[in-house]
């Protein structure tokens, strides 16, 4: 039947298929080809992104381990000063643990350096627990304030933003009548305050403000220890500006003298001629010291290609040497 083309036809038969339903089934397993192929492609690129999100989540957790490692070293360091001193507490500029410390670690590097909270002013001092304003303490402020050259109102809103009652201070005081009043409204906490970070909140506290309230070095003047409102200016580690505001009437010269001597007993400060002549020289010896409580850990870690910036504050119970952490706070480096 088929002739000469016996063969052909034997072939024909044994593929089963008409010859144009050939050309269907090739391109069925081309396209079949190329959803796998796809599939593969897409399989292969999500296992890649899974091992880099893996590597990633590692990452940050070695990045965190370090950052409590370094947490516990600075410590220890603060605790080795009380051991160190064997009773005579003071704290100065000098000491061990003031010092700068960098060290390699595996695929990374630790370091930092531990900041002295207590050579600046606790804003929440303002208010007592009883929630009513403590004028030398405010008094202080003010002649800080004053010397930068800013208005000593200012210092009014900082009460107002953190006693307890709606019953406006001063001549520069602020509650919720007036902050309900901005864009977007928003009431006065009313509380003490939990981070220096609240005071871009406060009436008149613009952006210029805030820069100009640094000493010479471009350190900041103003702190907020949360639920510290007695806490008291370490005189050795204080710039002049904060013991001229500490000693009413006190000039420039005597300030930034007495701010480059160091002391081991606060008597031996108060025994300063230029101090015995300060008009408040007993209210400011309740706010003076020479011992610190509170640290900052200012730190930087970096594991691989990520980096990160450490922000710790240390409260150090100086009877027993020991401290906690009761702020921590996290950056790009």
């Amino acid at each position: 039947m088929c002739g000469g083309f016996t063969r052909w036809c034997r072939m024909n038969r044994v593929t089963g298929l008409p010859h144009n339903e050939r050309g269907v089934a090739l391109l069925t397993v081309v396209l079949v080809v190329s959803i796998v192929t796809v599939l593969a492609t897409a399989m292969a690129s999500r296992q890649q992104m899974d091992i880099r999100r893996a590597a990633n989540v590692l990452s940050i957790d070695q990045l965190d381990q370090y950052a409590r490692g370094a947490e516990l070293i600075a410590a220890w360091g603060l605790q080795e000063d009380i051991t160190a001193n064997e009773g005579a507490q003071y704290d100065t500029p000098d000491e061990t643990w003031a010092m700068p410390v960098g060290f390699e670690v595996e695929n990374g590097s630790v370091g930092g350096q531990m900041v002295d909270l207590n050579r600046y002013l606790n804003i929440n001092n303002l208010v007592n627990d009883d929630g009513q304003p403590v004028t030398p303490e405010i008094e202080r402020m003010k002649r800080l304030f004053d010397a930068l050259g800013q208005n000593t109102s200012l210092v009014d809103a900082l009460v107002d933003w953190i006693d307890p009652d709606q019953q406006v201070f001063g001549l520069g005081g602020a509650e919720d009548g007036e902050y309900l009043l901005m864009k977007p409204p928003y009431r006065a906490a009313n509380r003490a305050m939990l981070s220096i970070s609240e005071l871009q909140l406060v009436k008149g506290f613009t952006p210029e403000v805030r820069r100009e309230l640094v000493d010479d070095d471009g350190n900041p003047l103003l702190t907020v220890f949360p639920g510290e409102n007695n806490s008291k200016v370490n005189v050795n580690t204080a710039s002049w500006q904060i013991i001229q505001a500490s000693l009413k009437g006190m000039g420039d010269g005597d300030a930034d003298t007495l701010a480059s001597e160091e002391y081991e007993k606060l008597s031996d400060f108060m025994a300063e001629p230029v101090v015995n002549q300060a008009s408040n020289r007993e209210d400011a010896e309740q706010m003076l010291d020479v011992s610190s409580h509170y640290f900052l850990l200012d730190g930087y870690i970096t594991f691989g290609n990520r980096d990160l910036a450490l922000y710790s504050v240390l409260k150090r119970d100086n009877s027993t040497g020991k401290s906690i952490v009761i702020y921590r706070s996290q950056g790009v480096n």
